[in-house]
């Protein structure tokens, strides 16, 4: 028998073991740690963590990482979802300075609040440097991740948003696309 079908065959012995330790009898698995897809290949697939399902209701957790924390009030927010028996949100990093202005400004939020992910190349600018983080935005992306961790909340991050790429109208282009952090502006420094 050759090396590579002994290695083959302990392996299926391997993963049918494991499999065999970590299953109930009713097959479904106990004890599970980390984030796992139940249900696979049924119509009923969810994901799970630590053996609890992924639960999330409404919106709003998109407003976490990029309102101002005068116009979303997350703590309140993430407070409310772990009272709830939710334990997951899905947000996005911002993509359009414009849309977080407007955010914040429906919301009541003061604009002198607001923080964004790269550094602007002059206070007030809307010209970010790309090879420069904001060190203010990623304390508070910090603080808000460890917030919704202590409140037993996982994040589905999404690191880029298409929808804010959307130029369908000139409305839309006007907040996505044109107030978009990476459109080339003049004097704009890129990696």
């Amino acid at each position: 028998m050759s090396n590579s079908r002994k290695f083959a065959g302990c392996a299926v012995l391997l993963i049918c073991s494991v499999s065999f330790l970590t299953c109930d009898v009713s097959g479904r698995f106990a004890h599970r740690t980390g984030l796992h897809l139940e249900r696979v290949g049924t119509e009923q697939a969810y994901f799970s963590y630590n053996g609890k399902p992924l639960l999330s209701f409404g919106s709003m957790s998109d407003f976490i990482f990029y309102a101002s924390e005068d116009a979303f009030d997350y703590k309140k927010w993430a407070d409310w979802q772990a009272t709830h028996g939710m334990n997951h949100c899905r947000a996005y990093l911002p993509g359009s300075w414009v849309h977080i202005e407007r955010i914040t400004d429906e919301n009541c939020g003061s604009l002198e609040n607001v923080l964004f992910p790269f550094q602007e190349t002059g206070a007030g600018s809307r010209v970010f440097d790309l090879t420069r983080f904001d060190k203010r935005y990623w304390k508070r992306f910090r603080e808000q991740c460890q917030y919704l961790q202590s409140k037993g909340i996982i994040i589905d991050l999404l690191m880029f948003n298409g929808w804010q790429l959307w130029n369908y109208n000139r409305e839309v282009a006007e907040v996505n696309w044109n107030g978009h952090l990476f459109k080339r502006r003049q004097k704009m420094v890129s990696c």
